[in-house]
């Protein structure tokens, strides 16, 4: 049976910030990435695939375009991250509708958790962004919170998580974090389409997630062949070498009263994801943070808000990517889609449907999850 990877098998203790988000830029050919979003809404269809080890290092080898694009991913960026002894790669692609967010949740093996109710996690959760620009809106984040699923206590811990990182989606991006932290996705006023491939790195494959066979890609019109770009050309994918790709990072700590501090961070590492507690169980938000701005309002802190407050621009030229926020005494409540709909009527329309609120004003644990464990979707 397989058992829990050891604690030291890959960034022991999450590190801040780098374990919650590291995210690369330019990875993928434009020729590719057109390709993959194409087959977006059919792969979108189709259950998780497994893509083992010895596949994913093959350079030219027949593939669909979302294996080819995995095998580029793991050349210029998975290498670095991966012990020797990782299994391969599990991926499925969603598209989401306009404005829509994910609950938290926890990507695991399913078929254990179902079975014995326990959670077995990837070594790394990875996300590359077929969609989102710069202006004039933004897609909702990926919000990576720092929460891990207690297997003994069979519930997320903490509670409260105070520290978190949000990926903002740009066409192109990559981003990675640790497998075992929870994440999800916020909701935006942006009107196009959210689509993502979802990759998780995994020391062994999980029991009833396998290969894409010829008769799966042939019913959903999905091209195996051998791609124009190989993981052994890294010239003519005109891909961004890991070293180099990394974007800046933008840290902010939201303590007490005080609106933060922005610093840049070492170019190390990109931390992609906000955490905090998501909305309950029923998608619905508190009525304190549902009424408040997208900037400051009572006690409350909306996030586009606070990143204005210190120069960091979430649309144009200069928009960050993302940004890592230390927010002890504070939690992170995202909007439900009411509120986002006050919201984009102001002259200022809200680009990320989230607040900051003080934890004595938060819901009492039975009637909010941090861990949004109540739906059971993966990925981000």
């Amino acid at each position: 049976m397989t058992t829990d990877r050891p604690p030291d098998r890959l960034l022991p203790s999450p590190q801040w910030p780098q374990s919650y988000g590291s995210v690369y830029r330019d990875c993928i050919p434009n020729a590719l990435m057109s390709d993959i979003l194409n087959d977006a809404p059919a792969v979108a269809n189709c259950p998780n695939f497994w893509t083992p080890k010895a596949n994913v290092e093959a350079a030219g080898q027949a593939c669909t375009a979302c294996e080819a694009a995995i095998s580029i991913l793991y050349e210029k960026v998975m290498r670095h991250w991966l012990p020797h002894d990782w299994a391969g790669a599990e991926w499925w692609v969603q598209v989401y509708e306009r404005g829509k967010g994910l609950a938290f949740h926890f990507d695991k093996d399913e078929h254990l958790f179902k079975e014995d109710r326990r959670m077995v996690h990837p070594m790394l959760s990875s996300i590359l962004y077929l969609t989102g620009s710069t202006f004039p809106k933004r897609l909702g984040p990926t919000v990576v919170v720092d929460q891990r699923f207690d297997n003994a206590k069979m519930r997320a811990c903490p509670d409260d998580p105070q520290r978190c990182a949000m990926i903002y989606p740009r066409r192109g991006a990559f981003a990675v974090f640790d497998g075992g932290l929870g994440h999800g996705v916020l909701g935006s006023a942006a009107p196009d389409l959210r689509a993502t491939l979802l990759i998780n790195w995994w020391p062994h494959q999980p029991q009833g997630v396998n290969a894409i066979t010829p008769k799966e890609a042939s019913e959903h019109s999905l091209s195996i062949k051998r791609w124009p770009c190989s993981t052994s050309s890294t010239a003519s994918s005109g891909a961004i070498p890991a070293t180099a790709g990394n974007l800046p990072l933008q840290q902010l700590s939201l303590g007490g009263s005080q609106l933060p501090t922005a610093e840049p961070a070492s170019q190390a590492a990109q931390a992609g994801a906000q955490s905090a507690v998501p909305g309950r169980p029923d998608g619905s938000s508190s009525s304190s943070a549902a009424g408040s701005s997208a900037g400051e309002q009572g006690s409350e802190r909306g996030v586009d808000g606070l990143l204005y407050s210190k120069g960091l621009s979430l649309v144009g030229s200069s928009a960050v990517s993302s940004v890592a926020i230390d927010h002890s005494g504070w939690a992170l409540y995202p909007l439900g889609d009411e509120a986002q709909e006050e919201q984009e009527e102001g002259e200022a329309p809200m680009q990320t449907a989230a607040v900051f609120v003080p934890l004595h004003m938060m819901p009492s644990p039975s009637s909010s999850s941090a861990s949004g464990s109540d739906r059971e979707e993966e990925g981000a």
